[in-house]
């Protein structure tokens, strides 16, 4: 019967070795990322959380950047909105200027122009305007004063919100009063009712929409505060 050798031959007690010492290099190398990890104990996590001093620390930064966007989120769905507006108005404008070469006259009403207001309310922003059509933000007026119609144009106004009683204006003419020099003809106006009709705020300061929202520069103050656009 052949014996089995107990002892290994030198060859393979070489490669027994070299194994012994990759396995040593190896765990040398291992450890220490190992011994960087942290540990968890699920009787620490228990107890641990936010200090008082730490959520004090995050609602005052919310805070803070609340305060600065919301602002600049108003002022940017204002515009948004503004800028919708005057693009009827200006459809209205040019919708009358086809009406008064065929009329010889400025419109009376809404129904003689091409471009439709699909607007079915007839609240008015200005007590002074006609043939009103609103919705539930903005109402549309066309406005006709003296003979010959020395002052004609379309209104077109907030009637609810923060800013009710702002809004725009686009003179078709305006003609026969101290006002005549300064107020831009055929030009959009933004204009902030003081009198007659749905009136800005008193509580909110002169110029809130027209130059805090649209950048406007003071012209004139009459029923409206005026404001010429840039």
């Amino acid at each position: 019967m052949k014996q089995e050798n107990k002892y290994p031959s030198p060859e393979e007690g070489e490669g027994t070795r070299r194994v012994g010492e990759g396995e040593k290099k190896a765990n040398s190398l291992l450890c220490p990322l190992i011994r960087a990890l942290p540990t968890f104990s699920l009787r620490g996590r228990r107890h641990s959380g936010f200090t008082l001093i730490e959520l004090l620390v995050v609602v005052l930064i919310i805070g803070i950047l609340a305060a600065i966007a919301l602002p600049q989120y108003e002022k940017t769905v204002e515009k948004s909105k503004s800028a919708q507006a005057y693009t009827l108005l200006k459809s209205i404008y040019d919708s009358a200027v086809v009406y008064y070469m065929n009329n010889g006259s400025w419109p009376a009403n809404l129904d003689d122009l091409e471009v439709q207001v699909p607007w079915t309310g007839n609240t008015k922003w200005a007590s002074e305007g006609e043939n009103a059509r609103s919705n539930e933000d903005w109402s549309c007026q066309l406005f006709r004063q003296g003979n010959n119609d020395r002052v004609a144009g379309v209104m077109l106004g907030r009637i609810s919100g923060k800013y009710a009683g702002a809004g725009l204006v686009k003179w078709f003419r305006y003609t026969g009063d101290e006002f005549a020099s300064i107020m831009p003809q055929q030009e959009i106006v933004c204009a902030e009712r003081v009198s007659s009709g749905i009136t800005l705020s008193d509580k909110l300061p002169a110029g809130t929409y027209c130059q805090g929202i649209l950048n406007g520069q003071w012209l004139l103050t009459g029923s409206s505060r005026y404001y010429k656009l840039p």
